[in-house]
């Protein structure tokens, strides 16, 4: 097996090679395009202002321009991709080398200072087992892996995770796709808002509404080629002003649709998705997997100390030992008084 150093590194040189060859496509076919513009206007002006070539000539710099922007489209996402890649992979290379704390999210959202073990196993925060972990792109990945870290899994469920983790470990590729189609999710995907909006009532109903576009569609077309032949334009105006308000209030309808009256935003949403809907169901678990603790593994979380539901400090050991036993810092330990602790027998040997 190659040295994953050796292979991060040979990768993210040609990745940071394709997004250097991919700026200078995307100047060169900028500059392109804002020559074609240059060119569609004299020619406009030969055309309408000295009558001088016919109306067929402006079809040449149109078709180029459209040619030159669907070229630019690609090569602006060949570009965006390359950059999520390469960052993709200086991540990983950060990891290794221990140079990940403070590069990813820390998980301050999830911090409970009333859990049992979050606050003593740094599980969250600045340098912690979340920000080491975390690959997520979106809200509900996030929510899924506080999830695990937070609640105790029986043994078979860790076993079959740490095989899919050698499952993946070779496919390289596989895991660049995956980020790669993350980071472009995470701006566009919003399914909570698409369910609503697809299990909600129409919008537009009615038979009048549907003749009104079409009569409008055909009204466009109709002042378009009058506007070129006649130099008139406020007739093709009038038809544009009436069908960019029809689908400014088709877009609000839609958006108070989804939303709903309090406005959630697209984060809020999606983070109530990815506990209701995709966060893993509570699984029953064996007091030989978890041991004398499964009782209180579901709901791990401290008292606190006050009563007023104040978080505690971190507690230091004499501390957290005077939590669990009853006995005050300094004092010697008595047995029998001290709380079950959580254990994980795993069928796998140490």
């Amino acid at each position: 097996m190659l040295d994953p150093r050796v292979e991060y590194g040979r990768r993210l040189e040609s990745r940071v090679q394709t997004i250097a060859r991919r700026e200078r496509q995307h100047i060169v076919i900028g500059n392109l395009k804002l020559a074609a513009v240059v060119v569609l206007l004299a020619l406009v002006w030969l055309r309408y202002g000295r009558q001088a070539i016919s109306v067929a000539w402006l079809l040449a710099p149109l078709c180029a321009y459209l040619g030159l922007a669907i070229a630019h489209e690609y090569a602006i996402r060949a570009r965006t991709h390359a950059e999520t890649a390469a960052a993709f992979y200086r991540a990983g290379l950060a990891r290794m080398e221990d140079r990940w704390a403070g590069t990813g999210p820390a998980g301050e959202r999830f911090r409970d200072g009333k859990h049992i073990y979050a606050d003593d196993l740094d599980l969250f925060g600045h340098g912690s087992l979340f920000q080491l972990l975390s690959t997520a792109k979106l809200p509900m990945g996030e929510n899924h892996l506080a999830e695990w870290l937070l609640r105790p899994s029986a043994a078979p469920r860790v076993i079959e995770r740490q095989d899919l983790v050698q499952e993946l470990r070779e496919k390289l590729d596989l895991r660049e796709d995956l980020a790669v189609t993350g980071e472009d999710l995470r701006v566009r995907l919003n399914p909570e808002s698409l369910t609503k909006w697809c299990e909600g009532l129409p919008v537009f109903t009615g038979r009048g509404l549907g003749t009104l576009l079409v009569v409008l569609s055909f009204a466009a077309a109709a002042t378009l080629l009058y506007a070129i032949y006649t130099r008139t334009y406020w007739e093709f105006i009038i038809v544009l002003a009436i069908e960019g308000g029809l689908t400014l209030v088709g877009v609000l309808f839609v958006v108070v649709g989804c939303d709903g009256p309090d406005g959630a935003g697209a984060e809020a949403r999606l983070e109530r998705l990815g506990r209701d809907g995709l966060a893993e169901p509570a699984q029953p678990v064996a007091e030989d997997d978890i041991g004398p603790a499964a009782d209180g593994g579901r709901h791990l979380r401290r008292d606190d100390a006050d009563g007023d539901g104040a978080a505690p400090e971190r507690l230091g050991p004499d501390a957290r030992r005077h939590r669990r036993t009853g006995h005050p810092p300094g004092a010697p330990a008595s047995p029998g008084h001290e709380l079950p602790r959580l254990t994980v027998n795993s069928p796998r040997g140490r």
